[in-house]
């Protein structure tokens, strides 16, 4: 399985945020050009993010039901919330952070972290607890 699925994950894990980000540059393009039908634009976005809604909904529930995990109407409310905002809030955050992290990486530009360096569990301390 891992020889079929690491390639995919690969490829979109590498590939989506780029996409994403020239797909962005290529609408402000649009936008800028004139070249942009927007009541077409806007019922094709309002359909896109209802069946990513759809998507959410019915896979919450779906998690819910059979797993029985979120005990309280009010948990299954917070998680449809929290996945109708996330196109608008965490999605572009995230994004912004896989371009950086990619950017840093393809340009081997030093991400600050330093080296890291084990020490291991002090034995005495062990024996006291």
């Amino acid at each position: 399985m891992g020889k079929f699925f690491f390639p995919y994950w690969v490829f979109f894990e590498l590939g989506v945020p780029i996409v994403e980000f020239l797909g962005m540059l290529y609408i402000i393009y649009y936008i800028v050009n004139d070249f942009i039908y927007w009541p077409v634009v806007i019922l094709l976005a309002i359909a896109v993010y209802l069946l990513g809604c759809l998507f959410s909904t019915v896979a919450i529930l779906m998690y819910s039901i059979h797993y029985k995990h979120y005990s309280k109407p009010k948990m299954i409310l917070q998680l449809l919330i929290a996945s109708y905002v996330e196109s608008f809030y965490s999605h572009p955050v995230m994004l912004y952070a896989q371009l950086k992290g990619f950017f840093k990486k393809i340009f081997k530009i030093d991400t600050g972290w330093g080296t890291m360096s084990r020490e291991g569990f002090n034995e005495e301390e062990n024996q006291e607890s």
